[in-house]
């Protein structure tokens, strides 16, 4: 074998596993969340003849964004919004746009029971979820962070927005004066 082509091929090879590397560095982190943000309104409704929370994945300035398109009293959320749903809601996402493409990642750690790799994909006007549930022993808030990315014109944009799933019980802390952080 002609050495330039083996330091070539090695060089080449070398590039790309680190191309590999880079992009799943940039598709964010998946895992529960440090700080659990608030919820103004949730989105959807729970039980089999429930209302799913649909959510749009789509990009703004460069940015992907997903947006709860049914919150509970009408309207839409806005793109840095968390997802909030009670137990029991069925999350579908979607992308409009054309020839898009989208990821949602939430790794092993998920608040959905039917779908243990935590991922769902689909093309422009598909539509992939499944249904929220709390973790074993919660305290009734439970949150997510995730990775989700949106292909649409020629490159991929990345963000790691939230999923709160919320019972709405909250412990009562009995004795103190200390607040919640």
């Amino acid at each position: 074998m002609n050495p330039n082509c083996f330091v070539f091929r090695n060089v080449v090879l070398s590039w790309l596993v680190l191309a590999a590397l880079v992009t799943s560095a940039e598709a964010g982190t998946a895992a529960k969340c440090d700080v659990v943000p608030t919820c103004a309104k949730k989105c959807g409704s729970p039980s089999s003849s429930g209302v799913p929370c649909f959510v749009r994945i789509s990009e703004t300035g460069g940015l992907s964004t997903a947006i709860a398109q049914n919150l509970v009293g009408g309207g839409a959320g806005k793109p840095q919004d968390p997802i909030c749903v009670k137990p029991g809601t069925q999350i579908i996402w979607f992308s409009l746009e054309e020839s898009s493409r989208f990821k949602v990642d939430f790794g092993t750690l998920n608040p959905f029971a039917n779908t243990s790799s935590g991922s769902f994909a689909g093309n422009q006007g598909q539509f992939t979820g499944d249904t929220a549930t709390l973790a074993p022993h919660s305290s009734g808030t439970d949150c997510y962070q995730y990775s989700v990315q949106h292909y649409s014109s020629g490159h991929w944009a990345t963000a790691d927005p939230k999923v709160i799933v919320d019972s709405g019980r909250h412990p009562k802390h009995h004795g103190t004066s200390e607040t919640k952080k």
